[in-house]
């Protein structure tokens, strides 16, 4: 099998126009003869080393040239790795991994949980690791008053003994405003305000837990510390094959439900407790609204104190400005991209800036991340689209004009959704599945995905036109579907879950 331009060839030597583009990898079109001459030339030179090349300077600095809210860069192989990446950089410019690292216990119970400092000072707490949890219940119908026996509990997760004492005695608190209420019942919509005080340690003057709220799983730091640390990340959806990631969409094939990552469609409240939010800033909608969203997040990340990720894998080097943050001008605290970087071959980046790539020790370590032969070939595909050569611009106004003739042959049998480089077939399963088919036959290759390049936009007119006849041919009833309809891929079903 091989590939070219917009074109791929399958092992019988049959030829297909090719829409989805290795996963959307290539944006000049395969086998760019421009980017092989680089590999060639640094080929030649040997393309895993065993210390760092200048060419990774090179390839560094012109990332950062395109992206001026990037100060320092980790080149990896794969979208996945950074992404991963962006998580340890995150939870480490949080504490996580410093000296006095806290101990986390799980607490499974549906009330909302406290760790209290002042159980430091009374000595209650060993350096085992413990969980110390203030355990309040008030009811929706009184006036603030604490229900009768509600208490501290003191709960060591090896066998210890418990002791209760009166809430009030120890707090010296009765929850008697309705937000406080609020918090300690798990509203679904509590005050903001008034949880961020909710989850300072007066004492300490920190942070000292993540909460539950509506039966949300809550880890518990060991309080002996003074420090805690944020490991809570907050995610829109699929951002790679990270365990934490996959372990999102139930049934979470072979991955265990991660307690310390969480949708954000749902938990928004939890952002002022959060490390990060990682979000892919585009999908596929491009609406005021969500601009107005994207916004919103941005400064709500800020005012909490929250890293924003922008997973930009996919739209980056395919949008004008070569990125969604440069084309709405918002940045991002870390972006990963990767891709279409290289055309084809394999390269990530996760950047930032310097206070949060240099936050402190992290492990973020590949063999072939300083790959050179990667290297040359993103070096000279950025290159190639910051020239007249590629225009973005231009490349943008053959896409949209591809979609709206597309999505008027027949929407009611397969239509696009997305923006001009990027979309996703949709329709009903068996009219899609019979038009998947019929353009295969037809040698167009089509996906639950769809991606255009440059050299589609050649075919494009031919393509349109071979599209309605296949539409034609499923309106008159004259196909029917030969074998199974297609599964859902598992990204698209667990980006559809937010």
């Amino acid at each position: 099998m091989r590939g070219q331009g917009c074109h791929v060839w399958d092992t019988q030597g049959r030829q297909y126009v090719d829409f989805i583009g290795g996963l959307g990898c290539n944006i000049l079109g395969y086998a760019n003869q421009e980017v092989n001459a680089a590999v060639i030339d640094r080929m030649n030179k040997g393309a895993t080393l065993s210390l760092a090349t200048p060419l990774e300077v090179e390839c560094a600095e012109k990332v950062k040239e395109i992206f001026p809210f990037i100060d320092r860069v980790k080149f990896l192989k794969t979208g996945s790795d950074a992404c991963s990446a962006a998580i340890k950089i995150a939870r480490a410019f949080h504490g996580v991994g410093k000296e006095n690292e806290e101990m986390y216990g799980l607490l499974g119970n549906k009330e909302f949980t406290r760790v209290s400092s002042r159980f430091i000072e009374e000595g209650w707490v060993s350096d085992k690791m413990q969980i110390v949890c203030e355990k309040i219940s008030v009811s929706a119908e009184s006036n603030g008053d604490q229900e009768e026996g509600a208490g501290e509990v003191f709960c060591d997760p090896i066998g210890a003994s418990v002791r209760k004492t009166p809430c009030s005695e120890k707090t010296g608190k009765n929850c008697s405003t309705r937000s406080e209420q609020n918090i300690l019942l798990g509203s679904k919509k509590p005050n903001e305000e008034a949880m961020s005080s909710m989850c300072r340690d007066e004492l300490s003057g920190t942070s000292p837990l993540l909460f539950e709220a509506t039966g949300r799983g809550v880890a518990v730091p060991n309080p002996s510390r003074r420090k805690t640390p944020r490991v809570l990340i907050l995610s829109d959806g699929y951002h790679g094959h990270h365990d934490a990631f996959v372990s999102l969409a139930a049934p979470h094939v072979g991955t265990v439900k991660d307690p310390y990552m969480l949708p954000l469609t749902g938990n928004e409240d939890l952002i002022s407790v959060a490390a990060a939010v990682i979000i892919e800033p585009i999908m596929t909608e491009m609406s005021d609204g969500r601009l107005e969203w994207l916004k919103a997040l941005r400064e709500r990340c800020t005012r909490n104190g929250a890293l924003l990720i922008f997973d930009e894998v996919i739209t980056g080097f395919r949008f004008p400005k070569l990125s969604v943050s440069n084309y709405y001008g918002i940045a991002p605290d870390l972006i990963c991209m990767g891709k279409a970087m290289a055309n084809g071959l394999p390269i990530s980046v996760v950047g930032g800036k310097k206070e949060v790539m240099e936050c402190g020790e992290y492990f973020v370590s590949s063999t072939f991340a300083g790959e050179t032969l990667s290297l040359a070939a993103a070096l000279k595909t950025m290159t190639l689209l910051q020239s007249n050569k590629y225009d973005m611009v231009y490349l943008w106004e053959k896409g949209r004009k591809f979609i709206t003739e597309f999505n008027l042959i027949a929407p009611e049998i397969a239509i696009i959704e997305g923006y001009p480089t990027r979309g996703a077939l949709k329709g009903e399963p068996l009219p899609k599945a019979l038009f998947m088919q019929e353009a295969c036959k037809a040698g167009l290759l089509f996906g639950p995905s769809w991606f255009f390049n440059f050299k589609h936009i050649d075919v494009m007119d031919a393509v349109l036109n071979t599209c309605r006849d296949i539409m034609t041919r499923i309106r008159t009833g004259s196909v029917a579907l030969e074998g199974e309809l297609p599964r859902q891929p598992f990204a698209a079903a667990l980006r559809e879950q937010k």
